[in-house]
């Protein structure tokens, strides 16, 4: 079904039209502190024949958007709601407005940071792999006083040549309260098993950047969910990637790109998986997270929206840290750091390695 609008109008602006639609109608999934305008109809935001604009608009509503995805480099838009979009209902919604396209993601509804690890006699893979000995990157990790799991994303370096683990904040951080010189555990205690490897320190809490949260038109919005780790001995931890499925990249690159962005990503829950990216939130990302002593709301930007292009999703609870990469493995290009079943939330490494002031090592105990 294609629906034309009066002007020609890029991904952004048609974006922006679907967002005011949903936040002044009530379309959207809660929008505190935002101004609530006046109702609105598709046809006056969209240019949309009324009846067309009815019917899209009578759908949404039901289904309330939970937030609008751009990829403006291939005018692409991405509308995210929170109750399922059936295929029936999906296909006689607008597919494109003039020459941008137009997705329909359903069933979208975040879980808290940190969730619920899925729990170890459910995982379809190993939790933690060794690589001739060694930890890879991927396996499953916590902090000591912590009961729970995510995933160690890589191995960084500063300018002083000290190595250092990178996972999320509500990983290894607890969310802002690790104390500097914790032990950080691999594989997780909750993942131990008889036959393999058994629970060892492979590194003392480092630094995090800290979560904030609070209203998003007075607080910075949180950019950055990460940790690291100093590792006592870098001969306990190779750079490769799962068991011995691709190492760690040393270059980065950017989540947007030029036609269909591939990805993939090794995590403790799910192992490798596949993906594709689907754009950035338009919109900052309301996120709740729970911890024993962490309980806020808090508000993340450039944030980028990835699907599975495999019959299981791209990740899980766990695989929380995990570093998504290029399809061809040759590229870093994200930190996995929450999501659902049919959508996965990555951040863009480039600005995390800078604000940590560290390097991605590779080929590293090889």
């Amino acid at each position: 079904m294609e629906c034309k609008i009066f002007a020609l109008v890029k991904a952004r602006t048609v974006a922006e039209r679907f967002y005011e639609w949903a936040r002044a109608t009530g379309a959207l999934v809660e929008a505190p502190g935002l101004p609530t305008g006046q109702p609105l109809s598709l046809t006056d935001t969209l240019g949309l024949e009324p009846e067309a604009a009815e019917k899209t608009e009578r759908r949404l509503l039901k289904a309330q958007l939970v937030g609008v995805l751009v990829d403006e480099k291939n005018q692409r838009v991405t509308v995210l709601t929170k109750g399922a979009l059936g295929p029936r209902v999906a296909k006689a919604l607008p597919e494109t407005i003039d020459d941008v396209s137009i997705e329909y993601l359903g069933g979208v509804a975040f879980e808290a940071n940190p969730p619920d690890p899925v729990p170890r006699g459910e995982l379809t893979s190993p939790p933690c792999w060794l690589h001739k000995g060694a930890i890879a990157c991927g396996s499953s990790i916590t902090v000591a006083p912590v009961h729970g799991a995510g995933t160690l994303g890589c191995l960084v370096t500063d300018d002083d040549g000290k190595f250092y683990g990178l996972t999320n904040n509500h990983v290894t951080g607890d969310c802002n309260h690790t104390v500097v010189g914790m032990y950080v555990l691999s594989p997780a205690p909750m993942d131990a098993t008889p036959s393999g490897p058994p629970p060892r320190a492979i590194g003392r809490h480092s630094r995090f950047i800290q979560l904030q949260s609070g209203d998003p038109t007075q607080v910075t919005r949180q950019e950055i969910d990460a940790a690291l780790f100093e590792l006592t001995d870098a001969k306990q931890v190779s750079s490769m990637q799962g068991d011995g499925r691709y190492d760690t990249p040393s270059k980065t690159g950017p989540l947007l790109g030029e036609g269909l962005v591939k990805v993939k990503k090794v995590g403790r829950t799910t192992g490798e998986t596949h993906g594709r990216v689907l754009g950035e939130f338009l919109r900052p990302v309301r996120l709740p997270y729970e911890s024993a002593r962490f309980t806020a709301i808090v508000y993340f930007r450039n944030v980028i929206g990835v699907v599975s292009t495999d019959e299981r999703p791209f990740s899980a609870p766990g695989d929380s840290g995990s570093l998504v990469v290029s399809h061809d493995g040759a590229e870093a290009l994200g930190l996995l750091f929450g999501g659902t079943d049919v959508l996965s939330l990555v951040l863009p490494l480039d600005a995390i390695l800078k604000a940590f002031k560290v390097k991605l090592v590779s080929k590293h105990q090889l």
